[in-house]
């Protein structure tokens, strides 16, 4: 996963993707923004930077960023489509509440889609690059999850049932993208918490048939829990004829933040904790991986800031980055490599 210092300018990202590609990364989850990329509505007059794109303003400076610096050194991108600007959104006044109509955020996934697809515009306008087409896209960030399955998270600021919105995205989405590019694959937005059920709750809505990767972001205390919860996940799905369907784990990880913040988070380690579930987490989905169909795993994430006093997640990254830009390895990032070495058929097994 690229976001924190990797999305804010802090590090510099065609390095970091550099170093990815060195140390064994295939492909790079990152954030498409939509508020950012059209924060003005259908009707505004472009501003400067900003083209029109079906009658919507847009500027794509920020995802083409993110999609070349990955490009150049044979980086795959998922992008997880997120974030309704102010004037698509069910409530103005809540950044993470969701968009109020389907086909406008359709209408964005799929501009995309035609910019960054297997015939997308911007291979053809930046010859240079590696052509590495995007092939995936993830809808929205987890929708539900939490204590019980259908708990909106933070990234889902609305009161009324998620799946009745998120259904409509997924359907509105799967036709829009599909029109511009056949063969790309909807990929659910990383059901977490209790998301077998949450899962079940899409199932029992009608989802069936609107995506084609299911993911999961099934944080616990122990390996051995996460991979329980992708084996639940994987039975509700053969339950309900999806049993073909591949699952991604879109994230997972352990925050190295013991001792070090104000509250209690049940997943929180240390930095050498950190490794060691990396490394057991990854020898056990591995095991699993044909039971589970599982094509990836994203760790979150690859830098953090490892900083703050309230917030575990902060120190989630193999790497971290100081104020003033410097980057520095954890355990974990060892950990990962040898990980990724091994999973490339050129090391032994890690312990």
């Amino acid at each position: 996963m690229a976001d924190g210092p990797l999305s804010d300018g802090t590090v510099n990202f065609e390095h970091q993707a550099n170093l990815m590609a060195r140390e064994g990364v295939q492909t790079v989850r990152a954030a498409f923004y939509w508020t950012q990329a059209q924060p003005f509505g259908p009707g505004t007059q472009a501003p400067q930077g900003f083209e029109d794109v079906d009658g919507v303003p847009t500027n794509y400076d920020a995802s083409d960023r993110v999609v070349a610096a990955c490009a150049l050194h044979g980086l795959e991108v998922l992008p997880v489509v997120v974030q309704a600007p102010g004037w698509a959104r069910v409530d103005p006044g809540k950044a993470w509440s969701p968009p109020a109509d389907p086909n406008a955020y359709a209408s964005y996934v799929a501009a995309v889609a035609r910019r960054y697809g297997r015939d997308g515009s911007f291979w053809t306008s930046h010859p240079e690059l590696p052509r590495v087409p995007i092939r995936f896209w993830q809808i929205w960030n987890e929708p539900a999850g939490g204590k019980r399955p259908n708990d909106p998270s933070i990234f889902w600021d609305d009161p009324a049932p998620f799946q009745d919105r998120y259904i409509a995205m997924l359907r509105a989405t799967k036709t829009a993208v599909t029109s511009v590019d056949p063969q790309a694959k909807i990929v659910v937005g990383g059901l977490f918490g209790r998301s077998w059920e949450s899962l079940q709750t899409l199932y029992d809505h009608g989802a069936r048939g609107l995506f084609d990767v299911a993911a999961i972001h099934p944080y616990a205390q122990t390996p051995a829990q996460s991979l329980r919860v992708a084996q639940m996940v994987r039975r509700v799905m053969r339950q309900n004829g999806d049993g073909a369907v591949p699952l991604f784990v879109t994230e997972l990880g352990w925050p190295s933040s013991g001792g070090k913040v104000s509250t209690t988070f049940p997943i929180t380690t240390t930095e050498s904790g950190q490794a060691k579930r990396l490394t057991g987490a990854f020898r056990l989905f591995d095991d699993a991986r044909r039971e589970l169909r599982l094509r990836r795993i994203y760790w979150y994430t690859w830098i953090g800031r490892d900083s703050s006093k309230t917030s575990a997640f902060d120190y989630s990254g193999l790497l971290h980055s100081s104020p003033t830009g410097a980057v520095t390895a954890k355990p974990a990032f060892a950990a990962f490599r040898r990980v990724a070495r091994w999973l490339a058929g050129a090391g032994r097994r890690p312990r």
